[in-house]
């Protein structure tokens, strides 16, 4: 069974001019984003790149790739992904700019992107899905009960941006979990000009946005250019409802949750190996979460959210290794929460643990 590492030696010796884009580099691109290119890569707003191979070398010269931890949760496949991306005519001759990480505890957010350039007239915006860091994590938690929180205004800031740095750009954009539904909710709001020039937006497995919170005008006028790609043991992307003309569901060689990794994700070649539908649990645990993210008042879960957003100012703990770290404290910080969101969060986290 094959996956995205094996394409690097499949496709590899092949530019972009030689083999077309396809929706496997665009889960390569997701998920290279989530490597700290901070001072490797011009930040944005810049019009200036630099290649992505002496890119990735600046990181492994300041940092060493055996030691670099990219969290508990986030796949430390990604270094092996990059490195192997950068020794390649594919990707390692390509250039990069416009690199943004920004992390702030005060507004709740957790944000990041880059942007690749195939080409002198194509691009490709790779937001970065939830980190291990806490405040990331809170995000998704006031995704809830509200639209659009922080990252996702700044995601369509950045677009709109990008696109007249690069005026003569086509665009394609993505990310994986999180990082799609930033792309996703990019593409409807950004400008009407902009929206012209993208071609495709790629959710990997992103999870979905509360139609009574989508400008659905908005929505029908850039329905057919985003693709929703989905393992057939779906968890994360089936968060909320779908805002996706198409969606592609992949075989994974992963059992439950963990298919939300893309690396688990089978290929063939230049696509990925297609599951026919849905499993019968994924669709079970889709109508479980719905109900319960239905059912449960919004004053609960912005209790819910309030009480995690004190827990990570109070700890002082920034990221979820942290917290396993300090499992004992988290553990006696949860009988704190009050008694209604104690029990939507051990709810939330139990259909996760048991599925």
């Amino acid at each position: 069974m094959a996956n995205i590492l094996d394409y690097m030696h499949w496709r590899g010796d092949l530019s972009f001019l030689q083999d077309q884009f396809n929706m496997i580099d665009n889960l390569i691109f997701s998920k290279i984003s989530y490597i700290d290119f901070e001072d490797a890569v011009p930040s944005y707003p810049s019009s200036k790149k630099v290649l992505f191979k002496n890119a990735v070398n600046h990181v492994f010269e300041t940092h060493d790739k055996e030691k670099i931890v990219l969290g508990l949760i986030v796949p430390k496949s990604i270094i092996t992904l990059t490195d192997l991306a950068k020794d390649t005519k594919r990707f390692g001759q390509i250039y990069v700019s416009n690199y943004v990480n920004i992390i702030e505890k005060k507004t709740k957010t957790q944000f990041s992107a880059m942007v690749f350039h195939l080409d002198e007239d194509t691009i490709y915006i790779a937001f970065r899905g939830t980190d291990d860091t806490l405040i990331g994590w809170q995000e998704n938690i006031d995704m809830l009960y509200t639209c659009p929180v922080v990252s996702q205004n700044l995601a369509v800031e950045y677009v709109n941006k990008i696109a007249d740095l690069f005026p003569e750009a086509n665009i394609y954009l993505g990310g994986h979990s999180k990082g799609g539904n930033l792309a996703n909710f990019a593409t409807i709001y950004a400008r009407s000009d902009v929206q012209d020039r993208i071609i495709h937006c790629y959710t990997n497995d992103g999870q979905g946005m509360d139609k009574n919170y989508i400008d659905m005008e908005k929505y029908e006028r850039v329905k057919r250019r985003i693709v929703r790609i989905i393992p057939e043991l779906d968890v994360v992307g089936m968060f909320f409802d779908c805002f996706a003309g198409r969606t592609i569901i992949v075989k994974s060689n992963a059992k439950g949750v963990y298919q939300h990794d893309g690396f688990s994700w089978q290929i063939n070649v230049t696509n990925f190996e297609l599951a026919k539908e849905l499993a019968p649990k994924a669709r079970k645990m889709d109508k479980a979460l719905t109900k319960l993210i239905r059912e449960v008042p919004k004053e609960d879960k912005i209790v819910l959210g309030k009480n995690v957003y004190d827990f990570i100012l109070a700890s002082q703990l920034d990221t979820l290794l942290d917290c396993k770290k300090e499992s004992i404290r988290l553990l006696k910080y949860l009988n704190k929460f009050s008694g209604r969101s104690k029990k939507l969060f051990l709810q939330l986290v139990s259909e996760f643990l048991f599925f």
